[in-house]
């Protein structure tokens, strides 16, 4: 229950997180189609005085419907991501009110730390779960990850670092062979050899259970721990992407005013521009489904003590 509780959770999380994406694509866009408007009014007003040709004007009411037209697609797009959240709320779909804009108010999230502790992972539901079948087979076993690898840690650096963990390459063999080590003891105490076979038998089935469940959380801890540093990477190229998109756009105008440029170079640059826009818009939102699925990957935030 605490497993599918915390998963419908992060799934109302990711999809409130695809509507406020999507809420600022459909502000982009209706900005666009407001600029457009605008530009092509001035076209047609340099037209009728003979300063361009029909040709200026033919393309900039097709770039104006253009637009229009992908508008409607992302309201299309919003509709559905609203609707499938009322699905997750038990609501029925189209029921709720319209969700404030809430993309472009969020901060940046806050760094992570390099060298998690895979400690950490002995939170996780699945963990617990499978750590608890494995100690019920014998009151007297008890193993978790701290106590296979009390020093692994989770980097999240793309290339691979040097690190314990890029060091060990753990596969299902090494952990099911490192909990036979310390259940061995055990497992040689002065029962009769039937019981000791079925035991170990039984305890065997259990192991192999507990090292596939923790192999699984360690390789999805750190598929989101990589996948967040890259988004970071790929945010900040695309922040300077936008700003440079933004500049050229703004002289392309001004350039075209002056009669020094053609209609097709702004038409490219508010192409450019608009793609840099809404793939920031992208990875915002990303980022923040991403860091839902860091939590559920850790069972938890990253601080050791809490």
């Amino acid at each position: 229950m605490l497993v599918h509780d915390c998963f419908s959770f992060s799934n109302v999380v990711k999809a409130r997180a695809d509507i406020a994406t999507i809420q600022r694509r459909l502000a982009i866009a209706r900005a666009n189609n407001e600029n457009w408007q605008k530009n092509l009014e001035i076209i047609e007003r340099r037209y009728s005085r003979g300063l361009v040709g029909p040709l200026d004007v033919r393309l900039a009411r097709e770039n104006l419907e253009a637009s229009k037209a992908a508008e409607i697609i992302i309201e299309l797009s919003l509709t559905k991501a609203q609707n499938a959240l009322d699905v997750l709320l038990g609501r029925r779909p189209g029921s709720s009110e319209q969700l404030p804009q809430t993309l472009p108010e969020l901060p940046d999230l806050t760094p992570i730390p390099v060298g998690v502790p895979a400690l950490l992972l002995d939170r996780r539901p699945d963990v617990m779960a499978a750590e608890l079948a494995l100690e019920a087979s014998n009151e007297r076993i008890g193993v978790s990850i701290a106590q296979l690898y009390p020093d692994l840690t989770l980097t999240g650096t793309y290339g691979r670092a040097a690190d314990v963990f890029d060091d060990l390459f753990i596969d299902e063999t090494e952990v099911y062979s490192a909990i036979f080590r310390i259940a061995q003891p055990i497992l040689k105490g002065g029962q009769l050899r039937a019981r000791v076979d079925a035991a170990k038998a039984r305890y065997a089935e259990l192991a192999s259970n507990y090292a596939e469940t923790v192999l699984t959380a360690l390789r999805e801890a750190e598929d989101a721990l990589v996948k967040e540093e890259l988004l970071q990477h790929r945010m900040e190229a695309l922040k300077l992407r936008l700003c440079e998109a933004t500049a050229a756009e703004k002289l392309a105008g001004e350039r075209y005013l002056r009669g020094v440029e053609r209609l097709i170079t702004v038409l490219e640059t508010e192409r450019r521009r608009r793609i840099a826009e809404n793939e920031l818009n992208n990875v915002k939102g990303e980022l923040w489904a991403g860091r839902v699925d860091l939590f559920l990957a850790l069972g938890g935030d990253w601080v050791a003590d809490s």
